[in-house]
């Protein structure tokens, strides 16, 4: 793995920043094999409309491709210190640990914060295209990567049926996948 250098961040974070300006917070996490920050901007600060999480510096797998990918998880309402969640991500890509990639769910052992059952996260390529190849300054390119908490249950019909079925229930349920405080989703056969 490739461990982001500050020029790097630097790099990425002003990619970032040309899109959606300065972030309200910056908060640097070190994790084994990687540092990594954590920008946060307010719900109002950004055209998303949700409070916006996006990691800077999260480990390239193959340095010689040209590409990064940062994590983005966007919350309405906020849920206190969930940057960290995105952080961790990062640690486990850098350790190689598991897959951390679109498609990929990754579990927690503990509620991914206080007021919530929740604790695991589904990796999608964001579905918008404005979030992908986007170019970076040194030539290289940078996709989002969208994390999505999701119950136990949920990370269940995306190992037997994969990610598509999940959304296309939430779809029908008309689920507010971006509350970090939603209900249960109950049975979801």
């Amino acid at each position: 793995m490739h461990v982001s250098t500050d020029i790097d961040r630097a790099v990425r974070r002003a990619t970032i920043q040309a899109r959606w300006g300065e972030a309200g917070e910056r908060r640097l996490f070190d994790n084994p094999g990687v540092s990594v920050e954590v920008l946060k901007w307010d719900r109002g600060r950004n055209p998303r409309g949700v409070t916006l999480y996006l990691t800077i510096g999260t480990p390239v797998a193959n340095p010689q491709e040209g590409h990064v990918d940062e994590y983005m998880l966007g919350l309405d309402p906020d849920a206190p210190n969930a940057g960290w969640v995105l952080a961790a991500l990062a640690g486990l890509r850098a350790q190689g640990r598991g897959q951390v990639r679109d498609g990929s769910v990754v579990s927690f052992d503990e509620p991914l914060w206080s007021g919530t059952e929740i604790d695991s996260v589904l990796i999608l390529s964001s579905d918008d295209e404005q979030d992908r190849g986007i170019p970076m300054s040194d030539g290289r390119h940078l996709s989002l990567l969208t994390v999505v908490p999701v119950y136990s249950e949920e990370y269940g019909l995306v190992r037997d049926n994969g990610a598509d079925a999940l959304l296309e229930k939430w779809e029908k349920l008309d689920v507010e996948y971006w509350n970090p405080y939603r209900a249960h989703p109950g049975s979801l056969k």
